[in-house]
């Protein structure tokens, strides 16, 4: 019996990690082009590396480790995120959701 509930805890904790990671954050749309940000704000969630090669001036930089403490410099209007892949979108989008901060799209660069 305690074998079934060890394997039960192991098997939740993978599907959290899996849900988080990868599965698609539903209402959040690709923005492709500038006028689709002018009513919203930009934020950086990149790594340091990532935005030294592709700069975005425009953009509040604030890397995904840093974004728990952080938080409270986002305005709660609309944002839109830069990212550079799909699972950092969705731990992004999942993680401001959390905080009350609504996110109108996404930038991938």
């Amino acid at each position: 019996m305690l074998l079934i509930s060890v394997i039960g805890l192991i098997g939740c904790l993978v599907f959290f990690l899996v849900y988080q990671r990868y599965i698609p954050v539903v209402g959040v749309k690709k923005v492709t082009s500038c006028q689709e940000v002018e009513s919203a704000i930009l934020i950086d969630v990149r790594d340091f590396h990532e935005v030294k090669t592709k700069p975005c001036e425009d953009a509040l930089h604030i890397p995904l480790p840093y974004l728990k403490r952080q938080y409270g410099d986002i305005p709660k209007n609309e944002v839109v995120i830069i990212v550079s892949d799909a699972v950092l979108k969705n731990l992004t989008v999942r993680q401001l959701s959390r905080k009350g901060v609504r996110v109108k799209g996404y930038w991938c660069l």
